[in-house]
């Protein structure tokens, strides 16, 4: 059996080796990933936290060629969205990178393993991660092998019912659900778990 891990375990693994190694979380749609993103910001409020929407990027989006009319050459600059002007070290989830196309996986492979975009190096404290569902979810997840070794993937399992409590409670989620979640724990349950193929209330793409 694979082993998983829970958000907060995830987190920790961020913050720990995120300087240096970048992290990929895969798990079902839903389950807190990006979420992420928020916690860590307040653990490092130094960093500037940059949500990049792989999904949604062109190659364009990413860096556009600028003149350089002393020497007669071209250097690439970055997008303002990934905030490395202004010096300071960033906190870049690569959201959904998996269902990025192709062109811009290529144009993020340096983002991933050498901590730069074009020739624009990252501050050295800077801190890198990415998530993408699991294939068998079925909404269009692919990484070649030359991606995937530039990273770490780990399986973040579904919240259990007190983790999500928890966080429900935290974040203005009404009495009455979390009562309802509490009482039918099953509810936040995996599909891959074969006990739960009946179960009618999780997602599951094989149906």
């Amino acid at each position: 059996m694979q082993q998983m891990i829970n958000l907060k375990q995830a987190e920790e693994l961020i913050a720990t080796v995120g300087k240096e190694v970048t992290v990929h979380l895969r798990g079902q749609p839903g389950i807190g990933k990006s979420s992420i993103l928020n916690t860590l910001a307040q653990r490092f409020p130094d960093h500037i936290p940059v949500y990049i929407d792989c999904a949604d990027l062109d190659l364009g989006d990413l860096a556009m060629p600028a003149m350089n009319h002393d020497d007669k050459t071209t250097a690439f600059y970055p997008n303002e969205r990934f905030n490395l002007q202004h010096g300071k070290p960033v906190l870049i989830m690569l959201d959904e990178i998996t269902k990025a196309s192709e062109p811009v996986k290529n144009m993020l492979l340096p983002v991933m393993l050498e901590r730069r975009l074009g020739s624009v190096k990252f501050h050295p404290d800077s801190i890198v991660y990415s998530t993408g569902n699991l294939t068998t979810d079925g909404v269009g997840d692919t990484m070649k092998a030359h991606a995937k070794n530039r990273l770490t993937a780990v399986t973040v399992r579904n919240p259990n019912d007190d983790e999500w409590v928890a966080w429900g409670v935290d974040n203005g989620i009404a009495p009455e659900v979390l009562a309802w979640v509490k009482q039918f724990p099953h509810c936040l349950s995996m599909y891959t778990d074969e006990s739960q193929k009946e179960n009618m209330y999780i997602y599951n793409p094989r149906k």
